[in-house]
């Protein structure tokens, strides 16, 4: 059974009451009270010998193929993480008629004809029911029902016929979606089967609205020289996107926008296919930069990376490309290299006693007696380092200390004033003997956080035993050259003021602070002082931070009042706040007068 990590909830199961005497698929839907709960466990299990278990999908639903073995009742248990199992029972019919859902199939050809259901498609269905019974079911038929908003059933009957046992027939229903649907959403249809005895069977249907969400993951740099982006050069750029929605992506392309002034792009764009949910592809031919010969040597430049699918989506990234060389890395066969050491006594010292790679590794112990001493407190310092977008220390380390006390090292990054303590690796009576003195260990830390470090290796030792001590060795630290920018929303805008031109009203204001790449800004009014930002308010949009509404009759009306927000939008479409309103005008214009 899985740990609970919350507080459990209560798990929502629906299946059949009853089941016949013989083999039948047996529908099983989970929820949490409101969603699909995916990867729920799902077990059916009997005294007659019947066991059978699953997982249910991205929809909720499991379907098992279970052949009842006698007149037992069924006991069915749902388990998930964080919820109370769930205890459920099924009868088993000896004799009669038991029609329930086979399969169905989809056709969304007055759609774009994908096979998949998105937003704002219209699908034909067909529905396969089965006589699972041991008696003929005579008049059968069905109806097909959603209580969601987003989905109208627009045939929602169908006709079966007689069912003799074992028989299938199907029948077809139309389906309309809303463009409201999101990728992933879940709909849970419910069918209702009645034959001419009135006899009536509960089945749910589950369908899922997919679309394609397309994203930038990676890039390979070509300056046709160091492989490092630097001023002067001409970069290539292969840049990798990825599907991560459940539908596919046709006829993906993208263009490449540089936000920098030390940007000039001479290719911007590239064809990708098309990408299957969860699968990536790379630029059919490269993207070109020119950096500036006046580019900083070392630069974080910004740029806005337009995705298109088809003619139905399209996407905004974010990019960063890091501009002079970046990182670090010595494997310590190459002599002391920048790096410097000090301390109380230091006994760090470069040795071919062990080592990860090669021969020689960085060891901090007497190099005559191969243990550490007391009363230690020395350091291993590297030169500074700058770091690219989302870079990482990795290093190797052999260590032999007391278990118990408080012998080992520091790790260590900053510089001058400001250092942070990455972790302790060492005594304190909870070590694992087994990996002390048995073999290298890596070890990795995030960096994102930083621009320019040194890293510090800070071995300590207390006036109690000794042992051998601590190696180091393969410190890289490494980033990426592109990476993605998850940036900010912009600030609201601020200082909206009011004026009256002639008979048009005048909005000004001041951009948001500390945020550069804003783009445009959106205009709403209103009649209502309490308004929300949408659609159907917005008067349109501008570059500039100044707009004249000149709508006829807008002035001189003392009966209506109108209301004014503001919105900034960034070059990747994100949206501000809204700003403070502004109204009422007409009499803030009597004042103005």
């Amino acid at each position: 059974m899985p740990i609970w990590t919350d507080s459990p909830e209560t798990l929502h199961v629906a299946h059949p009451a009853d089941v016949p005497q013989t083999s039948v698929s047996f529908e099983v839907t989970v929820t949490d009270g409101q969603s699909p709960l995916e990867g729920a466990l799902v077990c059916v299990t009997s005294a007659g010998g019947l066991y059978q278990r699953g997982y249910t999908a991205a929809n909720g639903q499991i379907v098992l193929d279970l052949t009842v073995p006698g007149p037992d009742s069924l006991e069915v248990t749902v388990t998930a993480q964080d919820f109370l199992p769930h205890m459920g029972s099924v009868s088993v019919l000896s004799a009669g008629p038991h029609i329930a859902r086979l399969k169905y199939s989809l056709d969304d050809a007055e759609g774009n004809g994908n096979g998949e259901i998105n937003p704002g498609d219209t699908i034909d269905l067909s529905l396969t029911l089965k006589n699972f019974g041991t008696e003929v079911a005579n008049s059968v038929s069905a109806i097909l029902r959603s209580s969601d908003e987003l989905v109208t059933v627009l045939d929602s009957t169908g006709s079966y016929g007689d069912l003799s046992p074992s028989d299938t027939a199907s029948s077809d229903y139309q389906i309309s979606f809303s463009n409201g649907c999101v990728n992933g959403q879940v709909f849970h249809l419910s069918l209702e089967i009645q034959d001419g005895e009135a006899q009536v069977w509960y089945s749910t249907l589950g369908l899922v609205s997919v679309e394609p969400i397309v994203v930038y993951t990676d890039c390979v740099v070509d300056d046709d020289g160091n492989g490092v982006p630097e001023p002067g050069d001409q970069v290539d750029l292969d840049l990798v996107l990825q599907n991560v929605g459940l539908g596919a992506a046709p006829s993906v392309s993208a263009l490449l926008f540089a936000l920098d002034d030390y940007l000039t792009v001479l290719q911007d764009s590239a064809g990708f296919g098309t990408i299957q949910p969860d699968s990536s592809a790379v630029s059919a031919s490269s993207y070109r930069l020119a950096i500036s010969d006046t580019c900083p040597p070392h630069h974080t430049a910004p740029l806005r990376l337009d995705i298109s699918s088809g003619e139905e989506y399209s996407f905004a990234d974010g990019l960063l490309l890091a501009i002079g060389a970046r990182g670090f890395s010595d494997d310590m066969e190459s002599g002391q290299g920048s790096w410097t050491h000090g301390g109380d006594q230091d006994y760090w010292h470069q040795t071919t006693r062990r080592s990860h790679s090669d021969s020689t590794s960085w060891y901090c112990g007497r190099l005559d007696t191969a243990l550490y001493v007391n009363d230690m407190d020395a350091y291993l310092l590297s030169s500074e380092i700058i770091l690219g977008p989302n870079s990482t220390l990795t290093f190797w380390h052999w260590y032999d200390v007391t278990i118990y006390g408080t012998d080992g090292l520091y790790v260590v990054v900053g510089k001058d004033a400001q250092w942070d303590t990455l972790d302790y690796i060492g005594s304190g009576g909870a070590l694992d003997s087994l990996l002390m003195g048995n073999d290298w260990l890596p070890d990795e830390y995030d960096l994102s956080a930083y621009d320019t470090v040194q890293v510090k290796f800070t071995f300590h030792s207390d006036s109690s035993n000794v042992a051998e001590g601590m190696y180091i060795d393969d410190v890289v630290v490494s980033g990426a050259w592109m990476m993605l920018e998850d940036l900010e929303v912009p600030s609201p805008v601020v200082n909206v003021t009011l004026s009256l031109v002639d008979t048009a009203l005048a909005l000004s204001w001041s951009s948001p602070e500390a945020y550069a790449w804003v783009d445009h800004y959106v205009i709403y009014r209103d009649t209502l002082s309490n308004f929300q930002p949408a659609w159907a308010n917005s008067l349109g949009s501008t570059v500039d931070t100044s707009y004249l509404d000149q709508d006829p009759g807008l002035t001189g009306n003392p009966d209506r009042s109108h209301y004014y927000l503001v919105r900034a939008v960034d070059a990747f479409g994100n949206k501000s706040a809204p700003s403070e309103r502004v109204g009422e005008f007409e009499r803030q214009l009597e004042n103005i007068k």
